[in-house]
């Protein structure tokens, strides 16, 4: 009987040895937009205005590509998105106004039109805002976080043959499906003296 992605993953992170060399490529929501959906414009639009898809087609990819696990990240607050000018423009759901613009060739992430950095010298600091960490915790975006995580290893999924960073939207589909037969053709010896 063949292990789970779980399985597979807790052994290989314990340094023991599974039944075959694990996956975890980091597939990104462009990617996954990329390859399940036809209009990609379209498809990252949709994530800046609803953060959690970019979690359920981490989720997807993950699935098609039968990989052992997934990483994801905490999400960001949802923004609209316009269309103006042939460019994709974010704007503030409760003013109205401009954030920045949607950057389609380098991750489909807002790049804000005015970079403001909250501390310009050290007397600055005293001047943030404390947030406690309970009230971080209780992020709808790490609830979120926890969901698909939950979710991901409900099927079966786990958590190490990957890629150096996230895979590429632009990846072929093709190309992540043979790193995932390399992996899953790679067996451990079992005369290699590796724990059990």
């Amino acid at each position: 009987m063949s292990m789970t992605g779980r399985e597979r993953m807790r052994l290989a992170m314990r340094r023991q040895r599974p039944d075959r060399v694990p996956t975890m490529p980091q597939l990104c929501h462009p990617h996954a937009i990329h390859v399940l959906r036809e209009d990609y414009r379209r498809g990252i639009a949709e994530t800046i205005e609803r953060p959690t898809l970019c979690h359920e087609l981490a989720l997807e990819i993950a699935e098609l590509y039968g990989v052992d696990g997934l990483r994801l990240f905490p999400t960001s607050d949802p923004m609209h998105v316009v269309d103006q000018n042939d460019e994709l423009i974010a704007v503030s759901p409760r003013t109205g106004q401009r954030i920045g613009h949607v950057d389609l060739h380098g991750g489909g992430h807002v790049v804000l039109d005015e970079a403001v950095l909250p501390v310009e010298s050290a007397d600055d600091l005293n001047k943030l805002p404390r947030v406690r960490c309970e009230t971080l915790m209780q992020s709808s975006a790490l609830e979120d976080l926890a969901n698909t995580t939950d979710r991901a290893g409900g099927n079966g999924g786990g958590y190490i043959l990957a890629a150096g960073d996230m895979v590429p939207d632009m990846t072929p589909e093709a190309n992540v499906r043979a790193m995932v037969k390399a992996a899953r053709d790679c067996c451990y010896d079992a005369k290699d003296g590796a724990d059990e």
